[in-house]
């Protein structure tokens, strides 16, 4: 990038070369601006000190700072709030499990691994803390992995819930095994990060290519270390990554679409009138068929009857429900289900899975910029130093879009989940003596 292109401090001089006129009066101005300049350090063709060229440099990474300290703001706060209302309001569930396990990572991140990031583009060419930018690497890798692979055992509990509700279930037992695996897995693959990132020594001839200008210094970036600059394994370390996002993305894709299909499919059965015929002649005038609790769809009657109704088995909790009944009128001879608890408990259920699928989806939507960009950057070399600076600023902006998911699944609970705001109104309301959010 030629920084010469831009009003910024080490670019405004060539502009008053250039526009010296014939006027001995310009001449003398222009003269006096430049001996000025040079006097600290800041007309081209001097020597740099490298903290100098690390805050010019640094201006390209502004828009990437502002949008991550935003984020991390709005996620420390965020996430806080929802660790506390779901750990402390809420009866132990599936889902609540879920949403923990989510905020603790999100509020890691937001505490951690944010603060690193701004550190890391506020010191382009300074970063020396080699120990912590192995472990802070790490910390992004592994908390990106293990969102995605969690997420993908959240969408595998809601399918088996929605579209298999008479098989046997995920308890929290199972969960909690299965989130467990998740971050084992997510380790497995992170392990590279701190052997792979560490010293990387930005020389000069890089510099010099961004300012446009013979400059004989060199930095040093928290990125690839020097030795592994010229082998593949950043390379097969990256493709693995993204290979796994991919496939998450795909994994979720399919499980939420059956779930959508399916939910559709309940929601404009249950609008209709659900018609049964008479099972024998010697019936009183209304009678009630009750489901087996275990779930299993044995009579024939009954099997018919969960065609058309969202008979959940079991809570989130995992302990058993009380049976619902369905009551037959012969007079009408149309067979509806009490408006009650089995009622309500279906509705919540497709509730909570519409928020956790509003949370999947913002997850992936927050990875495609910046897995655009990467791969962009990666399969064309010149893309980078062809930017001009605005164009430089926005990549480095945007680059950072994956952060959005960690600052707004608090937003997405308040929004989704009426209990989660109720608690939050409860916890103001109470503090501020009587104020209505």
């Amino acid at each position: 990038m030629k920084l010469h292109d831009k009003s910024f401090p080490l670019t405004r001089f060539n502009f008053w070369e250039k526009s010296t006129s014939t006027s001995d009066t310009n001449m003398n101005v222009t003269k006096i601006y430049n001996d000025t300049l040079q006097s600290n350090l800041l007309i081209p063709h001097t020597n740099y000190t490298l903290s100098e060229l690390n805050a010019e440099y640094a201006l390209s990474k502004l828009g990437g700072i502002i949008f991550v300290g935003v984020l991390m703001i709005l996620g420390v706060v965020g996430n806080a709030h929802v660790l506390y209302v779901y750990a402390t309001k809420f009866k132990h569930s599936n889902h609540r499990f879920y949403i923990i396990s989510l905020a603790c990572l999100d509020l890691i991140t937001c505490c951690i691994g944010m603060p690193f990031v701004i550190v890391d583009l506020r010191f382009p060419l300074l970063f020396t803390l080699v120990p912590v930018c192995k472990m802070l690497r790490f910390l992004n890798y592994f908390m990106c992995a293990c969102s995605a692979l969690i997420l993908v055992v959240i969408a595998v509990d809601r399918y088996r819930k929605i579209c298999k509700p008479f098989e046997p279930q995920m308890n929290r037992k199972t969960a909690k095994f299965a989130c467990l695996i998740a971050v084992i897995i997510s380790l497995s693959l992170s392990w590279p990060a701190p052997i792979l990132y560490g010293h990387s020594t930005v020389d000069a001839e890089t510099i010099s290519e961004y300012f446009d200008m013979d400059i004989n210094v060199t930095g040093v970036q928290c990125f690839t270390e020097d030795r592994f600059k010229q082998t593949k394994y950043q390379a097969f370390f990256n493709i693995i990554l993204i290979f796994v996002i991919l496939a998450s993305t795909v994994i979720l894709a399919v499980l939420y679409g059956l779930i959508g299909r399916k939910v559709f499919k309940q929601t404009k059965q249950f609008t209709r009138k659900i018609k049964v015929s008479p099972a024998g002649q010697g019936h009183s005038n209304s009678e009630s068929i009750k489901t087996d609790s275990s779930g299993s769809a044995a009579n024939s009657d009954i099997h018919l009857i969960s065609n058309h109704l969202i008979i959940e088995p079991g809570m989130d909790t995992g302990k058993s429900k009380t049976t619902p009944k369905l009551h037959y009128s012969r007079s009408t001879n149309v067979c509806k289900a009490p408006a009650g608890a089995s009622e309500l408990r279906s509705i919540q259920k497709k509730k909570i899975t519409f928020m956790l699928f509003v949370i999947t989806l913002v997850f992936v939507l927050s990875f495609m910029p910046h897995l655009s960009l990467k791969t962009i950057a990666f399969l064309k070399k010149d893309f980078l130093p062809s930017l001009s600076f605005r164009n430089l600023v926005l990549y480095n902006t945007f680059v950072w879009s994956f952060f959005v998911n960690n600052a707004a699944n608090p937003i997405i609970y308040g929004f989704c989940d009426e209990r989660f705001r109720m608690e939050m109104k409860k916890l103001y309301c109470r503090r501020s003596g009587g104020f209505d959010l």
